[in-house]
């Protein structure tokens, strides 16, 4: 495991207005984690990052 070396948003600020600054959406992640798993979660649409969000233990954005 990496440590983190960045502050990633859980659901992309380009597609989900009004979440850029909203700190509950930000994880710590590492630059492969974030160039790789979380961008296919992203591709695999709103129900995966919803269902990530669960697995981090946050409310799905609503």
């Amino acid at each position: 495991m990496e440590p983190s070396t960045l502050v990633d948003h859980l659901y992309p600020h380009r597609t989900y207005d009004g979440v850029f600054w909203r700190v509950e959406w930000w994880v710590a992640s590492c630059a492969s984690c974030h160039s790789g798993m979380k961008q296919a979660i992203e591709a695999a649409g709103k129900a995966a990052i919803d269902a990530l969000a669960r697995r981090l233990g946050r409310e799905p954005l609503t």
